[in-house]
């Protein structure tokens, strides 16, 4: 349950772990639509999530609208208007099979971040296929990174998603690694 806002009612400090991605703006709306949408649910029954994802995505892009982000990797500091989504994984891939980092990965003791600011509508059509493959990390609005400590504050409250589930908007967000957080046991 959720307020006008998107926040929950008790939004004091949460507190959320997530194995592959966390994400706020663009992406995390689409994780909303995808979430409460019939054509979704019927798309993953025919293991079609990642067409659930382009059929949520494209029609919110020409609606989106852009927010300014405070981005701190360990310490340093870059700002950015405009912004689509600020993406951080510890996995190349998210959101049906769209490789935002394409160098990440849950060994290198680091996050990998994606952060899509000042793309253009008419720019969307040549970037969607490339963000699949992971050749979009050279595209003009396109900025990675990696570290350990991210925290992010936006001038708007937006949706985080963490690992597709969405939990409340935010326009503070701080994300960090747990080293050796999760361990699985082979049987």
């Amino acid at each position: 349950m959720f307020d006008d806002q998107g926040r929950a009612p008790d939004i004091a400090a949460k507190q959320w772990h997530f194995n592959n991605a966390a994400g706020i703006g663009f992406d995390a709306d689409v994780c909303v639509k995808v979430l409460h949408s019939d054509v979704s649910d019927r798309l993953s029954r025919l293991h079609l999530s990642q067409l659930a994802y382009l059929c949520a995505a494209l029609p919110g892009f020409f609606k989106h609208r852009g927010f300014s982000v405070s981005v701190d990797i360990d310490g340093e500091v870059c700002r950015y208007d405009d912004t689509l989504f600020v993406a951080v994984m510890n996995e190349p891939y998210e959101g049906g099979g769209f490789k935002f980092c394409p160098q990440a990965s849950p060994y290198d003791g680091q996050l990998d971040s994606c952060i899509a600011q000042g793309i253009k509508k008419t720019e969307l059509v040549h970037l969607i296929p490339r963000a699949m493959k992971g050749h979009h990390t050279v595209s003009r609005g396109v900025h990675m990174a990696r570290g350990r400590v991210y925290r992010i504050t936006t001038n708007v409250s937006v949706w985080v998603q963490t690992d597709g589930e969405v939990a409340y908007k935010s326009n503070d967000i701080s994300i960090s690694l747990l080293p050796q957080a999760v361990q699985f046991l082979g049987l």
